[in-house]
């Protein structure tokens, strides 16, 4: 059985600071895969709410951590 998250907590420090770094991310659909995976976690996958609450909470500003934890979640 694979778990849905890491050991890794996520932070706040991990979001893009830079402008380089924010414009890296702003191609990412980070908030319509959050979107989805609410979807999912509402009506069958109950073992994967800790993970997506987790990554929900980055929405406004997510980094490539916040991005890989997401991915990690999905597979």
């Amino acid at each position: 059985m694979q778990i849905p998250m890491s050991e890794e907590t996520l932070t706040k420090e991990m979001s893009p600071t830079t402008d380089e770094q924010k414009k890296a991310m702003q191609g990412v659909l980070y908030r319509q895969l959050i979107g989805s995976l609410l979807w999912l976690l509402t009506g069958s996958r109950l073992d994967i709410a800790f993970a997506v609450s987790s990554c929900a909470k980055y929405c406004m500003n997510p980094g490539m951590a916040h991005w890989t934890a997401v991915v990690r979640t999905i597979r």
